[in-house]
């Protein structure tokens, strides 16, 4: 069933300002009560600026109080006084096409036109979950929080998804309060991510002081020091990457021509065979013997101007490999295992 998005409860104040990316109105309440929530005028809050030409989705920005002087005849002639406006700017953020949310609008609304807040249901509505059809969604917010926000799983693994926001805006407590839900809500579900700083043992019951062992019971926290993923797991793209490997030199067909051979050799000697072996073949290679052979044949040739590509792939791959940061890369040097099947 389809929600109105202009509640005449939630209507809180009138539009009075219209440029391009934001939109300024004067609220004559900054507080409404509907079906038994309160809705304020509070930074990040959604609402709706209706008029003819449609539903303007946005959100709050910023919420001030000026002070105004004006005057009034009284009985001692001309008075002054203080009147308060409430003035709430609003960051555009889409519009409603058909029911659905949709980013970026085709015409703004224009002055005097009534401005809405948005429940959680209207909200719910435009990004299209539904409560009462949809069995997959979770719950991400405090249950005790007025405004539920709940994400369909399928959805957000399914697709690329990015949190965004400046320095403590709380990005890592978003992500941390997304797991939560998902380990709260499913019997086991396997999530794998990267905390190179470091920042989420204690969300998971390994802060020492306040264990939790609900969560810790059903995760596992290695310490970055301990983590490992071999050189020779990486891509061919990914190697040129992480050894910043120059594009469109010829430094790339070296690589790619040595790296082959190394892992061609080593498909040999593990008796790996049935498969098409290839520079991106996840199968282990020595690095030491690649700058050997680097070293060799720059040493083969007869020119300097021949010799420099591979002085530069030498340096790159040796700086890597002395820098600290990238010591996960080359741990467990003398572990040979391959990846793919014997």
């Amino acid at each position: 069933m389809s929600i109105t998005l202009r509640e005449p409860e939630l209507k809180f104040g009138k539009v009075k300002e219209v440029d391009g990316s934001s939109i300024i109105l004067y609220a004559d309440f900054l507080e409404r009560k509907f079906g038994g929530t309160n809705y304020c005028a509070e930074v990040g809050a959604y609402v709706n600026c209706g008029g003819a030409n449609g539903n303007t989705i946005c959100t709050i920005s910023k919420v001030q109080i000026t002070e105004i002087d004006k005057t009034k005849r009284g009985d001692n002639g001309l008075e002054i006084y203080t009147e308060e406006r409430r003035v709430v700017t609003l960051s555009i953020l889409g519009c409603d096409v058909g029911g659905k949310f949709n980013r970026g609008v085709k015409r703004l609304p224009t002055i005097n036109y009534d401005t809405y807040f948005l429940s959680s249901d209207q909200v719910n509505q435009l990004i299209g979950i539904n409560l009462e059809e949809d069995k997959e969604h979770f719950c991400v917010t405090d249950k005790s929080d007025d405004n539920q926000t709940y994400l369909n799983l399928d959805k957000l693994m399914g697709r690329h998804t990015a949190i965004l926001g400046t320095t403590g805006s709380g990005k890592s407590c978003t992500v941390a309060s997304i797991v939560q839900s998902i380990l709260s809500s499913y019997e086991c579900p396997r999530i794998l991510f990267f905390d190179i700083h470091n920042e989420y043992p204690s969300a998971f019951g390994y802060n020492q002081s306040d264990q939790n062992d609900s969560f810790k019971s059903r995760t596992n926290a290695i310490p970055w020091s301990k983590f490992s993923l071999p050189y020779w797991f990486l891509d061919l793209d990914e190697f040129f990457g992480v050894y910043n490997i120059e594009p469109g030199s010829n430094q790339k067909a070296i690589i790619k021509k040595i790296i082959t051979q190394l892992k061609v050799t080593e498909a040999e000697k593990q008796h790996i065979k049935e498969i098409i072996v290839s520079a991106d073949t996840p199968i282990f290679f020595s690095i030491d013997t690649l700058l050997a052979d680097l070293k060799s044949e720059k040493d083969s040739q007869s020119s300097a101007t021949a010799k420099k590509p591979y002085e530069s792939i030498i340096l790159k791959i040796e700086a890597v490999r002395q820098d600290t940061r990238y010591s996960f890369l080359h741990s467990k040097m003398d572990d040979e295992t391959s990846v793919v099947s014997v």
